[in-house]
């Protein structure tokens, strides 16, 4: 196993563009539209596009106006980011290359300008598409208007574009979880998913969000639900277009780009390491053997920019083609991977925050795990509100345990379960690249060292997300003991 210490790290300077790199001339000179770049895969494409394919000629985002901040204020913010460093040290002038697009999925023609709307359609040639909430519970109506309502929306504004070479939608290899083996294609629906969407727009949302269960079925939530109509609904509206399903597994902090271990966000695995650093997370009820399926976002992101390469000089069909991006038989069980976090938060990447010692013991026995639960989690939180409120002090114990709780409850389906996802369509793409882009674009999976990967992933949480003062670990560790 190899740590990472915790010491400013430096963004790995890859080869930018070249004649070498057939990925960099393809993109030379297009102009891309990307949804949810203000999230984090979103943000990891801005960056590597602008720092790998310099000569891009536009990327404009669609943003939509939140809690009062406009749109070119929040592409601002995103790119003051500290993934962005590198470029604003070497290639400032590629940053205003970013150009915002004010629209919002759940509106119709994504509420887009009509100016707005025809510079897209005279310029835009390359798509990527990975807005979506990713709410385990979303309410139904919501998220049928953002996952499956946007995404028509996003394909028939694209339809309209004068040169478009590809269009990569991004799903998760889990919104067909219902099946123990899962391929790299389009699955039917049990419900048409135009009828489902015609149905969402005029349906109460009260009546709707009734419906969910009986039209989940065997889907455990409303986002693989969503996911699944989605890309049915792909297959039937978008025949004939150069458009390709991107679907990882559970997406983690970054391997290598644009720092090691790069995060900024809690979501998914990121929030389950800060319960578990904290000490607040320290049982779970889950299956002997359950695999981690986890991958980087680098790697992720380097799949989708090749995939985009890819569709441009492929034969167009009628068929939507899908890539399962999974870690395979390289991927640790939950066991394991919950026993490196606890290793890493106690040694390399302590948190300040820490409130118990961190472990982390799973239990089969649903009794025993409640016990536990009980005792080492649910009471001391009450304790510790009692001291607070004697101390005049906001509780706050009791409300965090609750919360960690819904969190787990959400993720035990997948931390209970073992998927087979085949890949071949991925390994494919991967050996039609050449040795440069193979260095720049980088995917295999069987370069990762995935102990290093899950170990080092708490350090760019504490480092990149919560902000710690790495001149700080000394102290934490000192506090832990």
């Amino acid at each position: 196993m190899v740590a990472l210490k915790p010491t400013p790290i430096q963004c790995n300077e890859l080869p930018a563009s070249g004649g070498a790199s057939q990925i960099a001339e393809f993109f030379e000179g297009k102009c891309i539209f990307v949804t949810g770049a203000t999230g984090f895969i979103g943000k990891l494409l801005v960056e590597k596009l602008l720092r790998s394919c310099p000569g891009i000629k536009k990327i404009y985002l669609l943003v939509r106006e939140k809690k009062g901040q406009h749109v070119q204020e929040r592409v601002d913010h995103v790119l003051q980011s500290k993934a962005f460093d590198y470029i604003r040290e070497k290639n400032p002038q590629n940053l205003d290359k970013v150009v915002a697009v004010a629209g919002d999925l759940t509106l119709p023609n994504l509420g887009i300008s009509f100016e707005d709307e025809q510079s897209l359609i005279r310029d835009v040639s390359v798509v990527f598409h990975s807005a979506a909430t990713v709410k385990f519970d979303e309410p139904l109506k919501n998220a049928i208007n953002m996952n499956v309502t946007g995404t028509l929306s996003v394909v028939n504004l694209s339809k309209k574009f004068h040169d478009l070479k590809a269009f990569v939608h991004v799903s998760t290899a889990y919104c067909n979880c219902d099946r123990k083996v899962i391929e790299e294609k389009i699955y039917p629906t049990e419900h048409d998913p135009e009828k489902v969407v015609e149905m969402n727009s005029w349906l109460a949302d009260d009546a709707m969000n009734n419906l969910s269960e009986s039209l989940r079925g065997k889907k455990p939530n409303t986002y693989t639900y969503t996911k699944a109509l989605t890309e049915a609904l792909l297959g039937k509206v978008g025949a004939g277009m150069p458009i390709a399903i991107f679907r990882p597994t559970i997406v983690a902090n970054a391997y290598n780009e644009p720092y090691p271990a790069w995060v900024d966000s809690a979501n998914g695995c990121g929030g389950l390491m800060v319960a578990v650093a904290n000490g607040v997370w320290r049982y779970s009820n889950t299956v002997p053997g359950a695999i981690a399926d986890i991958v980087p976002a680098d790697f992720c992101i380097n799949a989708m920019i090749s995939l985009a390469w890819n569709l441009a000089n492929s034969t167009r069909t009628q068929e939507i083609g899908v890539y399962n991006f999974s870690c395979g038989k390289k991927a640790l069980s939950w066991e394991k991977a919950m026993g490196l976090v606890c290793t890493s938060a106690r040694s390399d990447s302590c948190f300040e925050t820490t409130l118990w010692y961190p472990s982390h013991s799973q239990y089969t026995d649903s009794r025993i795990f409640k016990l536990r639960t009980l005792l080492g989690e649910a009471l001391p939180a009450y304790v510790i509100d009692v001291f607070l409120k004697v101390l005049g002090k906001r509780p706050m114990a009791k409300r965090l345990y609750e919360k960690i709780q819904r969190n787990a409850a959400e993720l035990q389906y997948f931390m209970n379960g073992t998927w087979e996802f085949k890949t071949m369509n991925v390994k494919e793409l991967w050996h039609k690249l050449n040795r440069e882009d193979k260095k720049t674009f980088g995917f295999d999976i069987e370069d990762l060292d995935v102990e290093k990967f899950v170990y080092s992933g708490l350090f760019g949480v504490r480092t990149y997300y919560l902000k710690n003062d790495p001149k700080t670990v000394a102290s934490s560790h000192k506090r832990i003991q």
